[in-house]
């Protein structure tokens, strides 16, 4: 191992001499003081003045509230202050810059900086919004009427006049005919079930035009409900052009931070972290505890600060769940965020610091660095001194950087405001700046500094070694693994909404490259401590800047925090008594590899050959599977409530070609063509007409107001003007009429959707006009009498040259159910009508009601589904242990892996279209294919890799018993557990209509897709489920011990197999009949003959296909179903026959047993 390395040498006479640290000390006192002065001209700063403190705004929010009856008294209450960041984006780029956002604000034309408070209380739909100016003056409210709510029925003018009253009267508006800035543009009006009739009426100012064109407003919006003003906002209206052109430009940032993910997770993840680990634990050079204890303190402060926020979080509270699910959904995501963190950091600072205990033997041993014999050092002093110092460089870099790339080459960051009165919204406003700076600084000086440089430091040692310099030495790696590492790490912050893209690149690739050196020479502290502290130094400007008093303790906390390691090094002088040089033994040099353990006795899955009670068990396996095989052929549902669908891909595409053809649509060659099979099975307007109508009017409203599986069509363009890509065409096709009799008919189209561009001219239609239309197309479309609709709505949307026009109509006729709506909509764009759709309308009421009885469910779910991520986390690092421990069968690990990766790569590009229907037109084509592929791929190949290792480990234990030997009871087994799943299933009243999917029509191959997903899904569960068994039995050494734990996590398992189950009641059912099925399943059947089980699963499997043959809910279904169970069958086959062949190769089985095998 080599101490140093010429790179790094010429650093350490240096540092010894105090001249140095002199000047350092100088040279750090005159940035920060250069950036104190140059600050506010690299970063333009806004200056608000908040002179309203939270407490003092919310007790004028409550005041106002009372005095105008807005909320209850016992309303609660939330506080924040809000950014209108859009708003800010377009005037700094499109409407006169930074100086024109800040005069908006500073003239009171706009206020885009506002204090909100929210009024509300717990199950009541009605709710208030009050917003307020940082100064305090009023500016505007939202108060929200359920629509169950009676109300006046006034007429447009009459609502028109209570709403400028209201306006002027009680909040100051100026709407004075002949005086006021606003213009009346737009007005709507919405009839509600109750009858009840609410207003909208919109204003704009006349004198502010903003942006290209002056398409930019500042708006007004006034809403009356009955005869009460509901609504007071001010808004800017952001052209669709802007908002398009932004997506675009930010598009470009996306494209580098995430590539930038993609390769940190390829190369730091998996090659530095796991494949590192794997090769360090089989040198026997990791050390964990350590890494474990701080990855806890620091996954501890994150999910302290998640639950520290809750007071903002309930801003997003659900009224329609109670409080209490929603503070347990809080601390279930606190939880989740701790145990994810955790692990994520314990990966991370294992093998940055094992790595860099191998690389350089001349670093200090990172997690001794602040023992007492350790700290009370000078070269400890100077790497914690030089953490300090060069926060003062740092902050004088990036302002120099932005100076001088904003004043001379115009590159754009939008302007901040110092004070965030948001984070002094928390009980603690010193935990966010602490958790994130020490999260940051930690993990990504771990991950993006020490893994990759120590990794190439022993990739250029082993080349070196191997192949005699011919592929470069060590220095030459750490000049890669610099410029590498500084690339990703300037990349991976390209998030930030700045311009040019590469600008966060750029300005990080030299501190980046200067830092690597610092790590290289004198390791990990240096870093970590600049990191940390430079980053808390920003995050808590807003404790600082502000004037709110009672921020003391706050203000202690974060010095306290910034100053603990120079405090930890002087306590540790102060009790030692004196300076001492580092003693060798602090040396990674010195540090000595523990003894080589015995390895473990293979693990060998085999059955106990005179056990009466599984004998018998076996014996019963076939009669108890012609029972389930019965009680599935009752039970199982070989219907569907909807109508199959017909029609193949280019039927549709066809249809829809045509569909376009009529309206005389004739689209040039740039336009893309996409399609896609849909259901809208799991749909809220499906949920309500099943459950308040029943089946039959369920199947009454189908094909008409409900929509049965169909394909959607989309027409699209990635090239040209990025405004006028907007415009889409959405066609909408259905089996025809007759095919829901059972006969094959033409196809019908259900829907034409024409998304046309806001800037593209049109007519200005009165109101009477577009209803004449409306009417028009009702009749035709729908061959519905338009006088026998009622009309509830009709909203005028003005556009820079047309109007838009949006009608609503009630069919009371054709409606059964007595709750809800049939609701016909009519979109006019100009005069064209962009589409005619009919829906259900689903009661605001039933929607809370539906989210109440679910919520509680949502919390018993992610608290399950955390619990078991931690078992196949754990599941996981145990099988990484055991590979690197030698206990993996090489040829089944990169079979297995090989076979998944290919398999899911085929899988991705024959699913392209369905990736393709969700990509933005706003958008470059080839960065969204490149990312969607690109996170796809990756994602591929941690699943490969992950299920090649469990299949490595459970092939090298091996399972006894041929397969001809063990189908008939495996079959047995598993129609039994099918025929128990379907009889689970009729518990209780169905909560959803039974829909088989379409989704694999929408594969390029539907034949290739079934073949490919009938051979990923026996890998995946096969290799899973042979390892687990292979866990369990040496957890319990075969049932002999922690046989409590042993039954916990079957019934865990059993919970998680009924995750899906709509309610908590259902889901406890389920839940706990199938983990008692699982536990006994376990003691029974898995732990002497486990193949037994592997083969029911197949054949649980294979039924769901025989399911699907029946059904046909698609074309050719019972072909591809076929092609599924096929393939299913095969890959079982051929992994149980694998599992054979590597058991007759493990050496502790007795010549006597494979001599009788």
């Amino acid at each position: 191992m080599l101490a140093s390395s010429p790179l790094t040498s010429p650093f350490q006479p240096m540092t010894k001499k105090p001249f140095f640290w002199i000047a350092i000390v100088i040279a750090s006192a005159m940035s920060f003081y250069f950036s104190w002065l140059f600050f506010a001209q690299a970063f333009p700063l806004l200056n608000v003045d908040v002179s309203i403190s939270r407490a003092a705004v919310l007790e004028a929010a409550t005041a106002r509230a009372a005095a105008l009856k807005l909320a209850p008294a016992d309303a609660r209450h939330a506080v924040r202050f809000s950014t209108d960041s859009e708003a800010q984006n377009f005037i700094e780029l499109e409407a006169g810059g930074k100086s024109a956002f800040t005069a908006l604000l500073n003239n009171d034309i706009y206020q885009a900086l506002t204090w909100e408070v929210r009024l509300f209380r717990e199950k009541d739909a009605a709710s208030a919004t009050l917003y307020y100016t940082p100064q305090g003056k009023p500016y505007g409210f939202t108060r929200h009427y359920p629509e169950q709510d009676p109300g006046a029925a006034l007429s447009t003018i009459d609502a028109r006049r209570i709403a400028e009253t209201a306006a002027m009267h009680d909040w100051g508006v100026d709407l004075a005919p002949g005086k006021s800035p606003y213009t009346a543009v737009e007005q709507s009006f919405l009839k509600r079930a109750s009858g009840r009739i609410d207003h909208s009426f919109v204003y704009e100012r006349g004198d502010q035009r903003l942006g290209r064109n002056g398409e930019g407003r500042v708006r007004l919006t006034l809403v009356v409900a009955g005869d009460q003003l509901a609504q007071l906002r001010y808004s800017v209206r952001i052209p669709e052009s802007f908002q398009r052109r932004f997506a675009e430009m930010r598009s470009a940032n996306t494209t580098i931070a995430s590539t930038a993910a993609l390769a940190a997770g390829l190369l730091y993840f998996l090659g530095g972290c796991i494949a590192g680990l794997v090769l360090l634990t089989r040198q026997r050079y990791v050390v964990s505890r350590p890494a474990i204890k701080w990855a806890a303190l620091v996954a501890l402060l994150q999910a302290a600060m998640v639950l520290d926020q809750i007071p903002s979080a309930w801003f997003d509270y659900d009224t329609a769940v109670s409080a209490n699910a929603f503070i347990g959904q809080q601390i279930v995501l606190a939880l989740a965020a701790f145990f994810g963190m955790w692990l994520l950091l314990a990966i991370s600072f294992i093998a940055a610091e094992s790595l860099t205990r191998k690389a350089f033997g001349h670093h200090p041993q990172l997690w001794r660095l602040w023992s007492a014999d350790a700290a009370r050092t000078p070269q400890v002093l100077g790497r914690t001194l030089g953490g300090y110092l060069w926060v003062g460089f740092g902050l004088a870099f990036i302002v120099a950087f932005y100076s001088l790339t904003q004043r001379h080459l115009g590159w754009w960051s939008p302007i901040e405001s110092l004070v965030d009165p948001n984070i002094l919204a928390t009980p603690m406003p010193w935990l966010t700046p602490v958790a994130n700076a020490l999260q940051a600084g930690m993990w990504e000086e771990c991950l993006f500094r020490a893994v990759p440089l120590a990794s190439a430091a022993l990739i250029g040692d082993y080349l070196n070694t191997r192949f005699n310099g011919r592929f470069g030495a060590r220095n030459t790696w750490l000049v890669i693994g610099l410029v590498v590492e500084a690339l990703i790490f300037g990349a991976a912050h390209a998030t930030y909404p700045q311009q040019p893209a590469y600008a966060r690149p750029l300005e990080l690739f030299m501190p980046a490259i200067l830092w690597g050196v610092v790590y290289l020479r004198f390791g990990l502290l240096p870093g970590i401590l600049f990191h940390f502290l430079f980053d808390l130094l920003l995050m808590s400007l807003p404790i600082f800047a502000t004037s709110v008093s009672g921020l003391g303790p706050d203000r202690a906390m974060v010095i306290l925090f910034g100053s603990l390691p120079l405090l930890v090094v002087l306590w540790s002088r102060l009790r030692g008594g004196a300076w001492h040089s580092l003693p060798q033994q602090f040396l990674n040099a010195a540090w000595h590899r523990p003894d080589a353990a015995r390895p473990p006795a293979a693990s060998v899955l085999q059955l106990a050959p005179d056990h009466a009670t599984f004998a018998r068990v076996r014996r019963a396996l076939p009669i108890l599977g012609a029972a389930g095989l019965i009680a599935w052929l009752v039970w199982t549902p070989f219907k569907q409530d909807v109508p199959p669908l017909y029609l193949e891909r280019a039927q549709a595409e066809s249809a829809a070609d045509a569909a376009l053809r009529a309206r005389g649509v004739t689209l040039s060659p740039e336009w893309k063509r996409f399609s896609q099979a849909r259901d809208q099975s799991d749909g809220t307007e499906a949920a309500f007409v099943w459950r308040e109508g029943g089946a039959g009017n369920y199947a009454k409203l189908m094909g008409s107001y409900l929509a049965p599986p169909t394909w959607n069509v989309r027409y699209a363009r990635f090239e040209g003007d990025v405004a006028q890509r907007a415009e889409e065409w959405q066609v909408v096709i259905e089996n025809g009429v007759d095919g829901k009799a059972g006969h094959r008919a033409a196809p019908h189209v259900r829907l034409v959707n024409h998304q046309i561009p806001e800037s593209r001219a049109g007519s200005a239609l009165s109101v009477e006009d577009a209803r004449v239309i409306a009417q028009r197309t009702v009749r035709e479309r729908f061959l519905l009498d338009p006088a026998a609709l009622r009309e509830i709505s009709a909203i005028e949307t003005r556009r820079p040259n047309r109007t838009d026009w949006h009608f609503t109509f009630v069919d009371d006729k054709n409606y059964p159910l007595k709750a809800g709506e049939a609701r016909v909509e009519v979109n006019i764009a100009g005069n064209e009508v962009a589409y005619a759709v009919r829906t259900v309308h689903v009661p605001e009421e039933w929607q809370r009601s539906e989210r109440a009885r679910r919520a509680l469910m949502r919390n018993v779910q992610v608290g399950i589904g955390v619990l078991a991520g931690l078992l196949v986390v754990a599941a996981f690092i145990i099988a990484i242990m055991r590979g690197a421990h030698g206990g993996l069968a090489r040829r089944p690990f990169i079979v297995i892996s090989a076979a998944l990766f290919v398999l899911s790569a085929l899988s991705i590009a024959n699913s392209w279209q369905g990736v393709a229907m969700d990509l933005s037109t706003a958008e470059p084509l080839l960065s969204q294919l490149w990312l969607r592929g690109a996170a796809l791929t990756f994602g591929a190949l941690l699943l490969a890799l992950a299920s090649g290792l469990f299949a490595g480990l459970g092939a090298q234990a091996g399972m006894r018993g041929r397969v001809t030997a063990l189908w008939l009871p495996g079959v047995g087994l598993g129609a039994a557990l099918a025929g128990l799943a379907a009889g689970l299933g009729r518990l209780g009243p169905a909560d959803l209509p039974h829909w088989d999917s379409v989704s694999l029509l929408s594969d390029s191959s539907p034949a290739l897709g079934a073949l490919i997903g009938g051979a990923r899904a026996a890998l995946q569960m096969l290799t899973l489920m042979t390892f687990l068994l292979v866990l369990l039995r040496d957890f319990n050494a075969d049932f002999s011990k922690r046989r409590i734990p042993t039954v916990l996590i079957l019934l865990l398992l059993g919970m998680v197999a009924a995750l899906k189950a709509p309610t908590l009641s259902s889901f406890l059912i389920q839940g706990i009949g199938t983990g008692a099925v699982i536990v006994m399943l376990y003691l029974l059947v898995a732990r002497f003959e486990p193949k037994i089980v592997l083969i029911a699963l197949v054949t649980k499997l294979m039924l769901v296909q025989l399911q699907i043959a029946i059904v046909q809910p698609y074309p050719h279904a019972a072909l591809f179903a076929l092609l599924q169970a096929s393939t299913l069958c095969a890959t079982a086959f051929y992994w149980l026959r694998l599992l054979e062949r590597e058991y007759e190769k493990t050496p502790s089985i007795p010549e006597s047993m494979a001599s009788a095998r």
